[in-house]
């Protein structure tokens, strides 16, 4: 390397955060005549890099940054020694790739620290944490010092993504963490922060950030490297995103500004939190489904609507093994989970996800509620579809709590909708002609208790003849009830086919009210066969003139005649 070169090249690296523009682009200039070699031309990164922060100026900082990608190992490994601090380099997904770049070809294949990184897992982050480990020494202070750094943000992301506190221990680590003094040591106290988030202490994480720029000096391009890294984890400040921004020493990052997957999912948020548009999703939907963490933050703090819907449908295809919810950000969250779950219009995906939380956060108060709320809520068919599966069973206990009715349908398996033979029932299920006496006593008793077993759709069907065998008073009654819709009477002869027909509508759902065997209509109707007579409802009058029933109206499977 010349001296002329090296001698303007330091001089130009000292100077150039404080330069103008015009300044920059002239000291460049100079630098790019005195280069002779391709070596030298990579030690103009440096200059650029520096200066093009300092400046604004994303030509220059970009054409720094194309050097560094376009060199050798070795001439990577001796421009990074000239930063300061590394985190000037900008996006993430950059500064890693110049780190391991460089990093992998020095230090041993085995080296704790590196496979933590590329891959975090237990049995490295317990040799860190055992004492053994310390930052080869073959590394120089600059590229040693951005891989404790980034050895305590992968950190960080695998305690938010797996919660295993090892991983944590690993960021706080004193082999890890930057001292006091050290260039850089401005991201530590930001990584607190995110802890503080995570944890759902809001207030917390925004002192923390504001004390960054009042307890230290930094350099002028740190402030909008905080507001990226710290955009990154908006998501997990919830509705309060704009408390977390308003803290941040420079504005939070745009999402045309962001970088790769992880940045735009953060600095979506509050578009999506604010707008609640489909269209605005739909563009970021692959980056925020990277992460389980950011899929439930923005559940949870989404309006309904579609893309709260969508998000819970994402959220629920994120859990492949049952521990995997239990790693979601739930301190702070519960409430705003179990809320978001209740608005969603598909209750059995409601239902799924709060099944998904009993798991994660068993007895947990807050969430059983909801799921009582949800079921209560849910349609007749809805229920049904319900019990058909094995999410019944996931909920567990929980369901001991429901209202009677509700309680009473589940346990004899979604029946919903009763088909009450009227004609038959007044007549106490005896023959007419056998001297039976047609009451509609027993039809008001049968209809009462119905509905308090939880049937929410009753329908009655009675003969043409049927008034002709009650008094006046009640024949009376019968012709309002038929006025007003509450029964149906056949214009003539029997009701025994449209009981049959209504029952046939959805037998699966469906118990008749009859103590009729309807044998005469086997061959008119042979779909009946299958369901009877295990679905029919028998019932008598007893010594007190009371309606009583064949069997328990809580039944858990169809009743036999």
């Amino acid at each position: 390397m010349s001296s002329d070169f090296f001698n303007a090249c330091a001089e130009a690296r000292q100077k150039a955060a404080y330069m103008s523009g015009g300044e920059l682009e002239k000291t460049i200039c100079r630098l790019n005549t005195l280069a002779r070699n391709a070596h030298e031309r990579t030690l103009i990164a440096n200059v650029e890099v520096v200066g093009g922060a300092a400046t604004d100026d994303r030509r220059i900082f970009q054409s720094g940054l194309q050097r560094l990608r376009g060199a050798t190992i070795p001439e990577v490994s001796e421009a990074l020694e000239w930063f300061a601090d590394l985190t000037i380099l900008g996006s993430t997904i950059e500064r890693r790739a110049m780190l391991m770049r460089v990093v992998a070809s020095i230090c041993p294949t085995d080296d704790p620290a590196l496979n933590f990184i590329e891959d975090p897992g237990l049995a490295d982050a317990r040799e860190i944490l055992s004492g053994r480990w310390s930052v080869p020494a073959q590394l120089a202070i600059t590229l040693g010092r951005e891989l404790r750094r980034w050895l305590a943000w992968a950190a960080i992301d695998a305690w938010l993504s797996w919660r295993r506190p090892e991983y944590l221990m690993v960021a706080r680590h004193p082999s890890v963490k930057c001292g006091p003094d050290e260039e850089g040591s401005w991201e530590y106290p930001l990584l607190e922060a995110v802890v503080d988030l995570v944890q759902g202490s809001v207030n917390e994480a925004c002192l923390r950030v504001r004390r960054i720029t009042r307890a230290q000096r930094i350099p002028a391009w740190a402030p909008d490297r905080i507001a990226r890294l710290a955009t990154l984890y908006s998501p997990l400040a919830g509705h309060r995103y704009a408390e977390w921004e308003q803290a941040l020493p420079a504005p939070a990052w745009t999402l045309n500004r962001a970088g790769d997957p992880a940045e735009r999912a953060g600095a979506a948020f509050r578009i999506i939190v604010d707008k609640n548009k489909h269209a605005d999703f739909m563009r970021v939907k692959d980056d925020i489904v990277a992460t389980g963490w950011t899929t439930f933050a923005y559940f949870v703090s989404c309006r309904p609507g579609h893309v709260c819907n969508e998000l819970g449908q994402v959220l629920l295809a994120t859990v492949k093994r049952p521990e995997d919810a239990s790693c979601w950000p739930w301190l702070g969250r519960v409430q705003e989970f179990a809320t978001a779950c209740e608005h969603l219009d598909d209750r059995r995906l409601a239902l799924n996800l709060l099944a998904v939380a009993l798991k994660a956060i068993p007895n947990d108060p807050v969430i059983a509620a909801a799921c009582i709320r949800v079921i209560e809520a849910c349609g007749p068919s809805e229920l049904s579809a319900v019990v058909g599966d094995d999410l019944w069973h996931r909920l567990g206990d929980v369901t001991s709590n429901l209202s009677a009715p509700k309680q009473m349908m589940l346990e004899r398996g979604g029946v919903w909708r009763a088909v009450i033979d009227g004609t038959n029932l007044i007549f106490g299920g005896k023959d007419r002609r056998a001297g039976g006496q047609a009451s509609l006593r027993y039809l008001n008793e049968a209809r009462y208790m119905l509905q308090k077993a939880g049937f929410e759709q009753i329908i009655m069907w009675f003969d043409a003849s049927t008034r002709h065998y009650l008094t006046t008073s009640e024949a009376g009654e019968l012709a309002r009830l038929h006025a007003t819709g509450k029964i149906c009477i056949v214009s003539s002869g029997s009701a025994d086919p449209k009981v049959i027909e209504a029952f046939l509508e959805a037998p699966e759902q469906t118990w008749v009210v009859t103590c009729d065997r309807y044998k005469q209509w086997e061959g008119t109707y042979p779909s009946l066969n299958q369901f009877w007579p295990a679905a029919r409802l028998g019932f008598q009058i007893d010594h007190n003139n009371s309606l009583t029933w064949s069997r328990q109206l809580n039944t858990p499977v169809y009743p036999h005649a």
